[in-house]
């Protein structure tokens, strides 16, 4: 049993690739106070106690030699003073950290959660897009004590019946996911989210164009004079065609670039990053996409551009960076839309539903099988159980019936 002093902790010597600690013991030692010597060499005072459930839990002090064993004597004794008492600690502990982050509004703990959601999750933007319409001008200021259940449902309620229930489900999903991480995060001891009844599962879309809108809206594409009049320019009509021909996503064709395309093999190969399954996806293309890429660069504002739609408004245009966000697509579909509701009583579509008509029709008038459209379309598998399992080793990409199905 080794006693902490200044001269017993300099004595410490790391093991490699192993932690280990030190209980203080001996004269003037404090119960649960503790001493980390880490591989490294570094040292660290942590105060360890355990919780009602009989889990160990440990708070940290700060490290030696710049917090000496005195300092780390009266701050372990605070603390067990305060274990004793019955305070959680490892929530003192949290709130004080965020206190130092700010942290004193929902609109402070909505800020903390995106700044580690937008990390992981490729919705991060979409998620806090629609925090700030919705929800941060009517909770955002309030204290974050006023995070409470009365308070959601006050505001949920009157919301879910003014809005779609697809947006109404969203956003209860947001607070849900803002309650758990305050949960998580030690702000909260409840979920003010929690049990607040099942929502309303969201609309399945099933929009597709037809045979004969398809015919429109193409033709209405090949119209420079009505483009101009609904204010699509030629590089987002090129990106709606791309959009119908290929069956990628709206911001996997914002974000071509032309190190992407092989026009030798006729491939597209979009790197995992920005796929929504992570997935490096590798597209063939027919020669009606390739000529629609080639156009794209002839009309475009800027040809030297590694982008095949450069940005208009991004200041790195100049130097060859900045590409089109995928809501210019939509907003283009938008324009466009009105004008065939008006003209031709089309039922509105987005470009989402142009990728739907690409599947669509793939199944029905050319009979392709439904794993290959699903390869095409890069889903993951659909297939459940043993199918599942098989596909983690059967790594074959389907490049040929792709080529052919396209």
């Amino acid at each position: 049993m080794t006693t902490l002093t200044d001269k017993t902790i300099r004595a410490l010597k790391p093991q490699p690739g192993k932690q280990y600690s030190i209980s203080d013991n001996g004269n003037g030692s404090v119960r649960g106070l503790s001493l980390m010597v880490n591989p490294g060499g570094t040292k660290v005072f942590y105060y360890r106690y355990k919780t009602p459930a009989r889990k160990t839990k440990r708070i940290k002090i700060g490290s030696y030699p710049s917090t000496g064993l005195g300092h780390a004597r009266l701050k372990s004794k605070d603390l067990k003073r305060k274990h004793d008492d019955g305070e959680d600690l490892a929530l003192v502990a949290s709130r004080a950290k965020l206190a130092k982050r700010q942290i004193h509004t929902i609109s402070d703990l909505w800020r903390e959660y995106h700044r580690e959601a937008k990390q992981r999750k490729k919705s991060a933007y979409l998620e806090n897009k629609l925090w700030l319409k919705h929800v941060d001008p009517y909770l955002g200021k309030l204290d974050i004590r006023s995070f409470t259940r009365d308070t959601v449902m006050d505001f949920l309620i009157p919301f879910r019946q003014e809005n779609s229930p697809a947006t109404g489900a969203r956003i209860q999903a947001l607070i849900s996911q803002l309650g758990g991480f305050a949960v998580e995060r030690r702000v909260l001891e409840f979920s003010p989210a929690y049990q607040l009844g099942k929502k309303k599962p969201l609309p399945s879309k099933s929009r597709f164009l037809s045979r004969y809108e398809l015919a429109v809206f193409w033709n209405m594409l090949s119209d420079k004079e009505r483009l101009a009049s609904v204010d699509v320019s030629m590089s987002l009509m090129i990106a709606l065609k791309l959009a119908l021909c290929t069956g990628a996503r709206r911001g996997e064709i914002a974000a071509m670039n032309w190190g992407e395309i092989d026009f030798l093999n006729k491939t597209w190969v979009i790197p995992g990053d920005r796929t929504k399954n992570n997935r490096t996806h590798v597209l063939p293309v027919s020669d009606l996409v390739i000529s629609l890429m080639k156009q794209a660069k002839s009309v475009s504002r800027n040809p030297n551009s590694k982008w095949v739609f450069p940005g208009r408004r991004s200041e790195a245009v100049m130097v060859g960076e900045g590409h089109i966000r995928g809501d210019a697509v939509t907003r283009a579909c938008s324009r466009i839309c009105k004008y065939l509701g008006e003209h031709y009583d089309i039922e509105k579509f987005s470009p989402h539903d142009l990728r739907r008509t690409c599947a669509t029709h793939m199944a029905s008038d050319l009979k392709i099988d439904r794993y290959t459209i699903s390869q095409i379309l890069n889903h993951t598998s659909d297939r459940g159980g043993g199918g599942a399992v098989t596909d983690v080793y059967a790594r074959y990409d389907y490049l040929e019936e792709k080529k052919e199905a396209i």
